[in-house]
């Protein structure tokens, strides 16, 4: 790792043409390091250098949603969609920063367009379930997160969100056997 970051330095200031790109690489080992404070200095140089970089502003939006600063993730990620409209993985985590801040319709539909872009991903079934359920559209949250089960038979999370919509429906004894059933594959 120290050799790679040494490696980056001196790439970047051997090849300043290059730069940005190096630059960008670097700040993804340090995000990867959980470094982020490099992470977003070198992100920070790229946009300035590339200002219509949908990759670094992707970055960017990824570490700010690591430290828990939704909104500017969601600004980033709405920078980055406005660069590059199908870019899939900008658009689930804006709505995973939505539904943390609990702007619910936004974040479903989010997972809707995600979801057109990339049909099989059991993340967008998880995050759109989890946000109807909470503006207690518990149909929608049930199909969801059987989609989800149907997509990943074997994964534990699916099974446990179905369950909580069971109990919001007052159908305990599907909640404990969703439940049990998630136990045996934990």
């Amino acid at each position: 790792t120290e050799s790679a970051l040494k490696d980056f330095a001196t790439a970047i200031s051997e090849d300043p043409a290059n730069a940005p790109k190096y630059r960008l690489w670097r700040a993804e080992l340090y995000y990867d390091l959980d470094e982020y404070t490099p992470a977003i200095e070198d992100v920070n140089a790229v946009i300035e250098a590339e200002p219509h970089n949908a990759e670094a502003f992707y970055l960017r939006a990824s570490i700010l949603q690591q430290n828990n600063d939704f909104g500017k993730a969601i600004e980033d990620y709405t920078t980055t969609l406005t660069l590059e409209p199908n870019h899939a993985f900008a658009r689930l985590g804006r709505a995973i920063c939505r539904f943390l801040k609990k702007e619910y319709a936004a974040a479903i539909a989010d997972c809707d367009e995600f979801l057109k872009l990339m049909p099989g991903m059991v993340k967008g079934y998880e995050i759109r379930g989890n946000a109807r359920k909470a503006i207690n559209d518990l149909d929608g949250a049930l199909a969801d997160f059987n989609e989800a089960i149907k997509l990943a038979p074997d994964a534990v999370m699916p099974l446990n969100y179905r369950a909580s919509v069971h109990y919001a429906n007052q159908n305990y004894a599907l909640a404990i056997r969703d439940h049990m059933e998630a136990l045996k594959r934990d």
